[in-house]
């Protein structure tokens, strides 16, 4: 079904809404491994412990805290759970052995919050904002293309592969008429942002992420990449980088910057509360999402119903930060659009599951 409404929307010209996406895989990781022994499982648990820590906070720099570098050395423990599975066909290759499998880690989730809670160092929540790609790759001989959410193309692989790596949602223009139009490949290698943001718009994103890249010698690339942010721009330029390193430039600079803005550090310092009341809750199915959803929320350390009063429920949140940071949060998916603050200082929402 899902399939023939995506179909829909691009035959009529239009896109569903983008609103933030929940990361999956957070606390997991998959390396490969010369064989199945304790050794080899215990050098790989490290790595893994690393991109875990890296993709729950975002930052790189984490690695360098002594406080992470203390867990590091001894990652098995935090292990909750693995497994060995073969390589596939096409993953083969001449320089592998034959006993060579991949090894997928599980990590502790309360293990690692407590790790960068001890670091001094923020949580980056599951519901993270959506990014939009535009590529745009010199393939010689004065031909230049767009990459596509339909592209196959080694480049757009890496980059999903880094951008998984960092838990940063991406999402990839339909490159049909429209956007064509909106965005012609000229001006997105110029990387012209007011022309980018412009086209970006029926996509409704987060973020935006524009790039162009060119091969060199060796196969390696040349290129720029250019973040737009609430309003900010960041470039950064790159050259003669194997592709995957050119790739995870981008990645890394989303993440850095998205995770700046919405990571949330533990402190009673920074804590505050809000009481919300939202209308829209009006089924038991409706109190559930609800309430799954002030779960999942990284921000909101807990909650308290307070009143349920036909289709409309007050709830005091506590919060893990200021309520600034709070209301950002809640724009990222857009499931409570914000009313207004009455003289009480209650939060007036509208829930939208």
């Amino acid at each position: 079904m899902l399939r023939f409404l995506a179909l829909g929307f691009a035959l009529l010209g239009l896109v569903a809404p983008v609103y933030a996406q929940k990361v999956d895989g957070l606390y997991e990781a998959r390396l490969l491994v010369p064989d199945q022994s304790a050794a080899a499982r215990s050098d790989a648990a490290q790595q893994g412990l690393q991109q875990v820590l890296v993709k729950v906070s975002g930052q790189r720099a984490t690695l360098q805290n002594p406080r992470v570098l203390t867990a590091l050395a001894k990652a098995d423990v935090y292990v909750s759970q693995f497994g060995y599975a073969t390589l596939g066909r096409d993953e083969w290759t001449p320089e592998i052995s034959s006993s060579t499998r991949w090894l997928n880690l599980s990590f502790e989730p309360t293990a690692i919050s407590r790790i960068l809670k001890e670091a001094g160092i923020p949580l980056w929540g599951e519901n993270r904002p959506t990014v939009l790609v535009w590529l745009a790759s010199d393939m010689g001989q004065g031909r230049r293309v767009v990459f596509s959410n339909q592209s196959q193309d080694p480049a757009l692989t890496a980059l999903k592969n880094s951008a998984q790596e960092r838990g940063v949602p991406l999402l990839f223009p339909i490159m049909d008429l429209d956007d064509q139009q909106a965005l012609p490949l000229e001006n997105l290698w110029g990387l012209f942002s007011d022309v980018i943001s412009k086209g970006s718009e029926r996509y409704s994103p987060d973020a935006i992420l524009a790039g162009r890249i060119y091969p060199t010698a060796d196969k390696r690339f040349s290129g720029h990449w250019k973040l737009i942010f609430q309003g900010q721009e960041q470039v950064v330029s790159f050259e003669a980088l194997p592709l995957s390193d050119a790739m995870a430039m981008a990645t890394d600079l989303a993440a850095g910057t998205l995770a700046a803005s919405f990571s949330i550090k533990s402190g009673a310092g920074a804590s505050s509360g809000a009481v919300l009341e939202v209308a829209g809750v009006n089924s038991l199915e409706n109190y559930g999402r609800f309430t799954r959803y002030l779960d999942g929320l990284a921000i909101v350390k807990r909650y308290e119903v307070r009143r349920v009063d036909q289709d409309r429920i007050t709830v005091y949140v506590q919060l893990a930060a200021g309520t600034e940071q709070f209301a950002q949060t809640l724009k990222l998916d857009k499931k409570l659009s914000f009313v207004s603050t009455d003289e009480q200082g209650t939060q007036h929402y509208t829930w939208k599951p």
